[in-house]
């Protein structure tokens, strides 16, 4: 409990992250140092709803995710934009290739069962062209992870006079495009998908996260499917 509480007030204290990186590469190199608990946790989340057939990771990043479900003998593929991440992956023999969806006429070339790109879109200017670009290239689930802007501890760090924080690893310029649930909702909506469950990750409020994801989860997962 004392842990608990020093988290939060340790969340609603700090000052923003200003630790330089140049660029996705080194962006990768530190986050590979330091470990991926929270790949592992979506991974975890998301069990009973990848069972088998064929998966597509959007900013597959070191490929954590991915071996998980690579174990459990879904068919896995992976995108990104990082070399190291890429050269990562293929030492642990994923499937994983460069691609930019975010570039004109650079698409997907084939359908899967599912596709997953968690903790992508808030750190892209236009995260609606890579929304349009995941359309008619999955079956049975889109899942999309996110920050919550409307967490509760980033709307009493407003109240302090800080910028919310939304999961940033190293610097405040990290995230780009941000979303309260409600936010999300009408976003979705209007690109023409229906969100079918709202997941919030685990964290210090328990079963409040779960009860009102709106105010009391931090990060959220979303299974979408189009409409």
């Amino acid at each position: 409990m004392i842990k608990k509480i020093k988290r939060t007030v340790d969340h609603i204290r700090k000052n923003m992250p200003l630790e330089r990186v140049d660029n996705y590469d080194s962006y990768w190199e530190k986050r590979k140092l330091q470990g991926k608990g929270g790949t592992t946790k979506r991974a975890l989340m998301l069990d009973k709803y990848l069972h088998s057939g064929t998966l597509l990771d959007i900013g597959c990043g070191t490929g954590e995710f991915l071996e998980h479900f690579d174990r459990k003998g879904l068919d896995v593929d992976g995108i990104d934009v990082s070399k190291n991440a890429i050269q990562t992956c293929r030492d642990k023999k994923l499937n994983v290739r460069p691609l930019n969806l975010l570039i004109k006429n650079r698409e997907l070339n084939k359908k899967y069962d599912y596709i997953t790109a968690l903790c992508i879109l808030e750190h892209v200017q236009d995260p609606e062209i890579l929304m349009r670009k995941f359309k008619g290239h999955f079956k049975k689930g889109l899942f999309i992870a996110i920050p919550n802007t409307g967490f509760i501890l980033d709307r009493f760090r407003l109240l302090l006079g800080k910028c919310p924080l939304t999961s940033i690893h190293y610097h405040v310029r990290e995230h780009i495009r941000f979303w309260t649930v409600k936010d999300f909702k009408y976003w979705a909506d209007k690109l023409d998908f229906e969100i079918v469950k709202i997941m919030p990750e685990p964290s210090d409020f328990g079963i409040l996260a779960k009860l009102y994801p709106s105010l009391f989860a931090s990060n959220i997962i979303y299974f979408l499917k189009e409409k």
